[in-house]
């Protein structure tokens, strides 16, 4: 702890660069303690001050009250030792005081009133404006009274003009944007928020704060896609900072209003703690009223019975409630504190306003993706909207078969997806057997589930008809029918397989003379019940070869490639997934093939040829890519388009991947997409899943839109048919393809809805080694994309909490390399370099851990920089040494990496000599750092350098030189071309020009380097 004046000033400036929160506020207490024990008055009132900000920006401002007494109270009494320094922010503070009072219904009115009066003296005898004085008089008016009411008090605030005093140019719009969007001024609070949303006009509250006031009038009087994006970022903002939840309640009630119902489910489960626990009446008041006309939408929807969170656990640990019954319990709160505020003011305002919130009118759709709400078991889709959007009022997903995720499929010359043509066209009680047989050639043909589906319905309905037919033809069509019926519902998605309807279908078709299927039949229950584990192994294998032997001599030659297809299969699931095949299973295979092959294709039935292609993909496994391809695309022409679409899924599947491994990008992607609409149509949605996926990843590096409109697709597939780490992990390829496509703000939303979904769904006692180290590590992932998602944003407070989550869960698994790259980047958004510089250490240990020295090599270099600030210039010379010498016994192996680092280093200890202020000896260890960075054909660097050497000459006065050097570097950038460090390199120029007295000069590289016509030098702001 500081124990004299300077170090007690030197700690205050340190805790002010802290991020806010909990951490803060603590820091900032004990500073207050410190500062009394020392007995510096003024360092009393600057730890007050900064204690005022740590509470005002730490989620607890009922706080702020006393430091502020305190402060008010010493310069009442002793007025001299106030500087214009600590006169400032304590004049500053009186806004949020007078005004923070008002969210209290327990403090007089009369007491605000007075605090209002206080306020405006004050001013007055400090020579201040009453502009911010006529600002809090007009909140005063429009809490009391009414926004309409207040109008008079908004106009004389707004003709008073602006002071020192007055908010900054980012808050104030937004308490002007905030009444117009009451009055219903909708276009004209946009108008006041547009410079802010564009960054015009920010500070440590915005945009975030404005984003929350005209969210609604976006969506009324702008264009919905700008209010989805404002939204996606508010949130984000939002969650990065302790103590805005309340900012959340317009969001929740907004997608509440704009038909993403899941969404603001899951903004309100985030938040509804707080309607409880937050310290400030007028917050609990807005979440459980915003919240409440969420749970209407919810409730109108048919799902009023859905479990919603209401403490912060895991879904399985969390205490629930129907959300029929919350809304009930969020109703009545936010109107019990509205009558409290009411009885305070002696007016029904806060009411009214309350009941405006409860009653609000629908708004246009929000246009988010479905994917940014986590999944919701026994959530209740809802038809479409009104407004055309094409997608339900709940935020689901369209039916994935209709996404067009590529503009030509050579696979098919069907592109569009699959649909639902009748396979009869009338069905009566006189529909003709012959009808039902034809019927079911199409529909083996197809192998479309639809058209089986349909089929067996139909056929449920009229069989009875058929069961005493004499006719011999009729009698086998019948037996066939039964028996496809039975094989339908043994493999069709969802069913429960049960080998005795194989077995009866099998006696039918034996009474008729068709020993070869019934053997088949046969020999499928035994696999069945195999599967089912209702059968000893040794003894169902050996079944199942004895029907194959059987069908050597009843058989055709499709029933016996068929039947040792299914030996194949039969010796590998009893053999277990050890990894290598079984001779058996491969000798099977073979003879399968042989059988096949001794029919032409014509003679094959399609569900033979079928049999055969799958056969083919199976054994394209074993052969290298070219190969395979070849082989695979042999199969294809077994099952064309509109043929055996299960088959044909897995062949352009295994087709899809054999063409990634070759690099042929676009061909892979669309064997996937093809493969992905024969899955739908043959009711495989899990293999749909996995193909839509895959073919995310073959359009990731060439075609990132593509690539998030396959992810897209394959998340809602996932989430219907997969375990929680495969749903987490597609929405983690897919937030990598939204970043990669610079959708940022949704590339951050979707990771954290991964975690989500891993949180709902946490790790069991069972859970075995492997499935333990993939859980922690997609948590690890999801986090680290969240966390460089939100350094992109310039979110660095939320990127270093997330990166040092990212760390965590990395440390679960032993993957060194990943913890120590999410170390590497919770340093890099550090606050302060006490916190950076042991990261960055243990990063670098881990890294050596994971066998990457260079990486742990960067890391070192980084931390050496950072030590000059903490320790001096000799603690970081010496952390630079010893990077050296630890680089130099790992680059045995690899001189041109090693060649890298050393070149890295002589420019850190340059930069370290240069801040430490020992300029000439870093102008020396300039000499030959750029021709080092050019022996390794890094000319970026080696330009830097040389920028760098400038840097150093014009410190020295030796203009005329960094002048030279400037010119030639910033023109090699130009011609790379680098635009960054052209405009970098040309920016610096210019300032050394115009110092050196040569103003034409200064203007002209401006104009060369940096742009004409995008703003003169020097530039302002």
């Amino acid at each position: 702890m500081p124990a004299t004046s300077s170090q007690l000033l030197q700690a205050i400036e340190e805790a002010e660069q802290m991020a806010p929160g909990r951490a803060q506020v603590l820091r900032s207490e004990e500073l207050v303690a410190v500062a009394d024990e020392v007995g510096d008055p003024r360092a009393a009132a600057l730890t007050r001050l900064l204690l005022i900000n740590s509470y005002l920006h730490g989620d607890e401002s009922p706080k702020i009250f006393t430091p502020f007494s305190w402060l008010l109270a010493r310069y009442d009494e002793t007025p001299d030792w106030f500087s214009p320094e600590l006169v400032f922010p304590l004049l500053w503070h009186f806004k949020a005081v007078t005004c923070q009072l008002l969210d209290y219904p327990q403090v007089p009115l009369e007491q605000v009133d007075g605090a209002l009066l206080d306020m405006e003296n004050r001013y007055a005898l400090a020579g201040q404006g009453q502009a911010p004085v006529l600002g809090a008089r007009f909140r005063f008016t429009s809490h009391v009274h009414g926004a309409q009411a207040a109008e008079e008090d908004y106009l004389a605030w707004l003709t008073a003009g602006r002071t020192e005093l007055s908010d900054c140019l980012g808050c104030e719009p937004t308490q002007r944007a905030a009444h117009l969007a009451l009055t219903g001024r909708h276009r004209e609070a946009v108008d006041q928020a547009l410079p802010v949303l564009q960054g015009q006009q920010v500070c440590s509250q915005q945009p975030h704060s404005m984003i929350h006031t005209v969210l609604a009038s976006l969506l009324v009087a702008a264009d919905p896609e700008l209010a989805a994006h404002e939204h996606l970022r508010g949130v984000r903002l939002i969650r990065s900072r302790e103590g805005n939840s309340s900012m959340l309640a317009e969001h929740i009630g907004v997608c509440g209003r704009a038909g993403q119902l899941p969404r603001g489910l899951d903004l309100l489960e985030e938040v509804l703690h707080r309607v409880r626990s937050a310290p400030v009446p007028w917050e609990r008041m807005e979440l459980a009223a915003h919240g409440s006309r969420l749970l209407q939408a919810v409730v109108a929807t048919g799902n009023g019975d859905l479990p919603v969170r209401t403490t912060r656990a895991p879904v399985d640990r969390a205490e629930t409630v129907p959300a029929r019954q919350l809304l009930q319990d969020l109703t009545a709160q936010a109107r019990e504190l509205a009558a409290a505020f009411d009885e305070r003011n002696g007016t029904t305002t806060v009411s009214g306003l309350v009941e405006s919130w409860l009653q609000a009118e629908d708004l246009p759709r929000l246009p988010l993706d479905p994917m940014i709400a986590r999944p919701r078991p026994g959530w209740k889709e809802v038809p479409a909207r009104s407004d055309g959007t094409g997608q339900d009022a709940a935020g689901g997903s369209a039916d994935p078969s209709s996404a067009d995720t590529c503009s030509q499929d050579q696979y098919s010359q069907d592109t569009q997806p699959p649909g639902r043509s009748p396979l009869l066209p009338h069905v009566d009680e006189r529909t003709a057997l012959v009808d039902f047989r034809t019927a079911l050639e199409k529909a083996w043909s197809t192998g479309a589930v639809d058209d089986a589906d349909r089929l067996f319905g139909l056929w449920g309905h009229c069989r009875e008809r058929f069961l005493d037919s004499t006719d011999p033809t009729e009698r086998v069509w019948f037996a066939e029918l039964e028996a496809a019926e039975a094989r339908h519902r043994c493999t069709s998605a969802g069913a429960q397989a049960d080998g005795d309807l194989l077995r009866k279908a099998a006696q039918l078709q034996r009474a008729v003379g068709l020993e070869g299927p019934a053997l088949l039949d046969e020999q499928q229950a035994v696999l069945v019940d195999l599967t089912g584990g209702l059968v000893e192994e040794t003894q169902a294998l050996a079944h199942v070869r004895r029907i194959a032997e059987e069908l050597q001599a009843v058989g055709t030659a499709g029933e016996i490639g068929t039947a040792r297809l299914r030996v194949s299969w039969a010796v590998r699931l009893v053999g277990g997934p050890s990894g290598d095949i079984p001779e058996e299973a491969v000798q099977a295979q073979h003879r399968a093939r042989e059988a096949f092959d001794r029919v032409p294709p014509g003679g094959l039935t399609s569900r033979e040829r079928g049999r055969l292609a799958l056969l083919r993909a199976q054994m394209s496994d074993e052969l290298e890519p070219e190969a395979a391809v070849d082989v695979l695309l042999s199969a294809l022409e077994l099952v064309p388009a509109g043929v055996r679409h299960p088959e044909r899924a897995v062949v352009l599947a295994g087709l899809g991947n054999a063409l990634g491994l070759l690099r042929r990008t676009q061909e892979s992607a669309q064997a996937f997409r093809t493969a992905a609409h024969d899955s739908l149509t043959a009711g495989n949605r899990s293999l749909a899943a996995s193909c839509f996926a895959s073919m995310g990843h073959s359009l990731l590096a060439t075609d990132p839109q593509g690539s998030v409109t396959a992810f897209s697709t394959a998340v809602p597939l996932f989430d219907e048919t997969a375990p929680a780490d495969w749903r987490a992990d597609v929405r983690a390829n897919l937030a990598q393809a939204l970043r990669v496509g610079g959708r940022v703000f949704e590339a951050a939303e979707v990771a954290e809805s991964g975690l989500a979904v891993l949180e709902g769904n946490p790790l069991v006692d069972s859970s075995t080694d492997q499935e333990t180290e993939r859980h922690w590590f997609l948590a690890g992932r999801l986090a680290f994309l969240a966390a460089l998602c939100s350094e992109d944003l310039g979110e660095q407070s939320a990127a270093h909490q997330l990166a040092g989550r990212s760390a965590e869960y990395h440390s679960r698994h032993g993957r060194y390399g990943a913890q120590a790259e999410a170390l590497r980047l919770f340093a890099d958004t550090a606050a302060t370099s006490m916190e950076a510089a042991p990261a960055l250490e243990k990063a670098a240990e881990l890294a050596d851990a994971a066998g990457d020295p260079w990486f742990a090599a960067g890391c070192r270099r980084v931390r050496a920089g950072l030590l000059l600030d903490a320790d001096g210039p000799v603690a970081a010379l010496t952390a630079l040494a010893q990077a050296s010498d630890l680089a130099q016994a790992a680059g045995a192996d690899d001189p041109m990496a090693l060649a890298w680092e050393q070149a890295a280093l002589a420019q850190q200890r340059v930069r370290i000599l240069a801040e430490s202020g020992q300029y000439e000896a870093a102008l020396d260890a300039c000499a030959g750092l750029a021709d080092m960075f050019r022996a390794v054909d890094d000319a970026h660097n080696a330009r830097e350098s040389t920028g760098l050497q400038a840097e150093l000459l014009a410190g020295g006065d030796r203009h005329r030189e960094a002048v030279e050097l400037l010119w030639q570097v910033a023109r090699e950038a130009l011609d790379e071309p680098d635009p960054h460090q052209a405009r970098r390199l040309g920016s610096l120029l210019a300032g050394i020009l115009d110092a050196a007295g040569d103003p034409q000069g200064a203007q002209s590289a401006w104009e060369v380097f940096v742009g004409a016509g995008e703003e003169s030098f020097p530039p302002q702001g």
